[in-house]
């Protein structure tokens, strides 16, 4: 004989699971499996959000690819390794391409501008994207051709 339990409105035999909890009961052991807890899921999620952070600027902000990685490293820094680690990597990229893109766009006068400046910009959109995938699946990223700046 079973037992019968209602969930939801719904009655079920014991046994028996919703499918809400199976979902959930995946996705607990998904996460057991990987061995990571909440709090190292929150703070890769931070991480990532370091490096793509960057992108702000593309709302038509100057320099907010700098300020908005600067403030959540700033805040989160001092809790994680993996925060101060990423957010220091994020900020020496995102400054060195200010740079760079501020050079290229001088170099316009000259005509070497004109097809430096798209490369540039191309090569800063891809990295922050790489940086922000690679960071959230819990590797230590590092630019190429970045000034460290900050040690």
């Amino acid at each position: 004989m079973s037992e019968e339990k209602e969930v939801s409105g719904e009655v079920i035999e014991s046994g028996q699971q919703s499918e809400q909890t199976k979902a959930d009961n995946k996705q607990q052991s998904g996460n057991q499996q990987q061995g990571q807890t909440a709090a190292e899921v929150e703070e890769r999620n931070w991480a990532m959000a370091c490096h793509l952070s960057g992108l702000a600027s593309m709302i038509g902000v100057p320099l907010l690819n700098i300020i908005a990685p600067l403030i959540i490293w700033l805040i989160k820094r001092d809790g994680s390794e993996m925060i101060d680690y990423h957010g220091k990597e994020s900020l020496n990229f995102q400054i060195t391409m200010t740079i760079v893109g501020f050079v290229c766009m001088m170099s316009i006068f000259i005509g070497i501008g004109i097809i430096l400046t798209p490369v540039a910009m191309l090569f800063w959109f891809v990295m922050t994207i790489v940086g922000g995938v690679k960071t959230s699946s819990g590797e230590r990223y590092q630019y190429p051709l970045t000034i460290r700046f900050i040690k």
